[in-house]
């Protein structure tokens, strides 16, 4: 009997007889991939707990406070084009480091000074950092698990989750303390980076020389090797880097992705006044915390069942219209039930954000997974950062405080709409790939 030529799927944590060196790198290489997601949101939601501290030093504006907190995920989308070129010329691994070494550099030096023309500059150099190395995680996952994409996918989106809570839990009790004051907070999240970096740098094996995804003529990190017998040089730099905006699969993917995102940011972001101005202001600070915390049993979840999950058309319809009813229970919702609603809306969207992770990886070719990607966190965090922006301005204009989170409604109906037409059972050869790029 036959059997597959890129043989069966690897466990998640290694075979029980490898050896201890091999097992060595493979822990290595799971805690590089969590750190790498905790990496993505640490220094970003450090910013926002001191950041009243910063607008009175700094004399910001509303205006420049806003700016200056959506400008990174603003950055996360138009920057992740970027990231994708950079992983076509410089491979998975160079592209990681290079979007580490910004970030972490530029987030330590966001409060010299302290001078607001450095804080935004800082700012925007960490975002575009981050917008590199973002796109190279679900490449990585696809060369290094090939055959567990769901479960590595749900390893560093975990490590992103953790990333949010604690730059949004630690940085005013335990961080801003042990530092004194809001300058040295920001450089101290920075370090988590920089052992990243570390890490990265010593962990040369990033996936087994005899895996299924070298004996399929997948690329190795770093390499563009695998993309087809057929494929020059040139074609396949191309083909790793620029995303296909002409490709339908990859705007489902982007509205998805952005319209759990931008019900994300905008709870985050309006909720507090919202509470605050219904007369319900003693629970903003539960109502945040269990926005955040719900994300995780998202996050185990998918741990276990993404790879199956991944296959099946009906998770993100479903998960994506319960969040047009929390959107609108909101609206009207008093008391203690907001507390309900936050659960809910917490875990559905980190649901949606790992799931729709994973599809690049677990459906394009492998040649092709960092420039789908790419292209989904474009769409996707394009459309998070203009939806809350026109919401603030119409509130603005209207007077209404409930105008806030119309946003987070439109976001929800996006997502239910782009998720309920697409497939993620397809293969990738319907992703608009050559069919010389499609792994055989």
């Amino acid at each position: 009997m036959a059997t597959r030529a890129e043989g069966p799927p690897s466990p998640p944590f290694g075979a029980a007889g490898a050896s201890r060196g091999t097992r060595r790198a493979e822990i290595a290489r799971w805690v590089s991939l969590w750190l790498l997601g905790v990496d993505l949101r640490v220094t970003v939601l450090a910013l926002a707990p001191v950041l009243p501290e910063v607008a009175r030093e700094l004399h910001l504006d509303h205006a420049a406070v806003g700016a200056i907190t959506n400008l990174p995920v603003l950055l996360f989308g138009l920057g992740a084009a970027l990231g994708s070129i950079m992983i076509g010329r410089l491979g998975t691994r160079r592209a990681i480091l290079l979007g580490l070494a910004f970030e972490a550099v530029a987030g330590a030096l966001r409060g010299v000074g302290p001078s607001v023309a450095i804080l935004f500059g800082c700012t925007f150099l960490m975002g575009l950092g981050i917008a590199v190395f973002q796109p190279a995680l679900p490449a990585l996952v696809r060369q290094w698990r090939p055959g567990a994409v769901g479960a590595a996918t749900a390893v560093y989106g975990n490590g992103l989750l953790i990333g949010e809570t604690l730059g949004a839990s630690l940085t005013l009790p335990v961080v801003l303390r042990l530092t004194g004051g809001w300058q040295g907070a920001l450089a101290a999240w920075s370090v988590p980076v920089v052992l990243t970096v570390l890490l990265v740098a010593l962990t040369r094996t990033w996936h087994r020389p005899n895996g299924p995804e070298h004996r399929a003529g997948g690329p190795a990190a770093g390499d563009l090797a695998g993309l087809g017998a057929g494929t020059s040089e040139r074609e396949a730099t191309r083909m790793a880097s620029w995303p296909d905006f002409r490709e339908l699969r990859t705007w489902q993917l982007g509205l998805v992705q952005g319209g759990a995102s931008t019900v994300y940011f905008g709870a985050n972001t309006f909720l507090p006044g919202f509470l605050h101005a219904t007369g319900h202001g003693s629970l903003v600070g539960p109502a945040l915390t269990v926005l955040n915390l719900s994300q995780l049993p998202a996050s185990a979840l998918l741990f276990l069942h993404a790879d199956r999950l991944a296959r099946q058309r009906w998770p993100l319809p479903l998960v994506a219209s319960s969040l047009i009813g929390v959107s609108v229970g909101l609206l009207v919702a008093s008391g203690p039930i907001v507390l309900v609603l936050a659960g809910i809306l917490g875990f559905s969207t980190a649901f949606m954000l790992l799931l729709t992770l994973a599809l690049p990886a677990a459906s394009a070719a492998a040649g092709q997974v960092a420039s789908v990607s790419a292209g989904m966190f474009t769409i996707g965090y394009s459309l998070a950062f203009v939806l809350p922006l026109l919401g603030g301005f119409a509130a603005d204009a209207t007077g209404s405080v409930r105008v806030t989170l119309v946003p987070a409604f439109v976001g929800a109906a996006v997502a239910t709409i782009a998720s309920a037409t697409l497939r993620p059972g397809r293969p990738a050869g319907e992703l608009g790939l050559r069919p010389e790029a499609v792994p055989r």
